[in-house]
């Protein structure tokens, strides 16, 4: 984990979105994060739960199917007293459920197919997987909702 490119406490807020994942240890980055953060500054950690839909599609048919796999260290439990550990307080946490919107299939299973790097699967297997795995559903305004969802934790650095 590099050093943050700004000075100790000049950072008034601080979002992560589904990349804390890939890290085992998170301590550090809660860290460093906390260091450039100011007193009263706040910390939105928003990444793929533990044991979710979502969990087990990166893990599984994602892990199977792209050249570098995919073995997520994913927020649960310890995820809340790991920010308490390194100083933060924990203003809430929410898991959302909702969907990524697509036109068609075909787009929904294109994007993945690219977004995932998949490389040993076709975007038509893709598709299949994501309907499996995920879910799909019809969306009000028409094109098609991929089912998805974020664990979201807000903290605060503590004044003084």
């Amino acid at each position: 984990l590099l050093p943050l490119p700004w000075p100790d406490g000049s950072v008034d807020a601080a979002i992560s979105l589904a990349g804390v994942h890939h890290l085992d240890d998170k301590a550090p980055f809660f860290a460093e994060i906390g260091r450039v953060l100011r007193p009263g500054g706040r910390f939105v950690l928003s990444d793929v739960e533990a044991g979710t839909p979502a969990a087990r599609f990166l893990d599984g048919f994602v892990g199977r199917h792209n050249s570098t796999g995919h073995a997520g260290a994913f927020l649960d439990a310890r995820t809340e007293g790991a920010l308490r550990e390194a100083g933060w307080h924990v203003v809430s946490t929410a898991l959302a459920r909702f969907h990524w919107a697509f036109p068609d299939r075909l787009a929904m299973a294109a994007f993945c197919h690219e977004l995932f790097d998949i490389d040993a699967a076709s975007p038509s297997d893709v598709g299949r997987a994501i309907e499996a795995w995920l879910g799909v559903d019809e969306l009000p305004r028409g094109g098609i909702g991929l089912r998805w969802s974020l664990r979201t934790i807000l903290a605060c650095k503590p004044m003084g």
